[in-house]
């Protein structure tokens, strides 16, 4: 078993500021969102949902995707995260 080292108990900050903070945190929600898209899909092609409720709910989450892409990515990213998601 490994010797307790205190040393690596040390908080790790992944942010030096609050604009840092907002951007992991929408990056996370994006891959979040996307997380359930593949998720969603899977589960449609096993043929465990209707494709009426698929539609349903991936129309709704790239609405969520589209409303904080701007936040977090320029123009040309963002059209590229589209393109992957679609």
């Amino acid at each position: 078993m490994a010797a307790y080292k205190p040393e690596l108990m040390e908080e790790v900050r992944l942010s030096r500021n609050p604009r840092e903070r907002e951007k992991y945190d929408n990056l996370a929600e994006l891959f979040a969102v996307m997380n359930t898209l593949q998720c969603l899909e899977k589960a449609y092609i096993k043929d465990c949902i209707p494709s009426q409720k698929y539609t349903d709910q991936c129309s709704k989450l790239l609405v969520q995707v589209r409303v904080n892409s701007p936040k977090i990515f320029t123009m040309r990213f963002h059209l590229k995260v589209l393109s992957f998601i679609v």
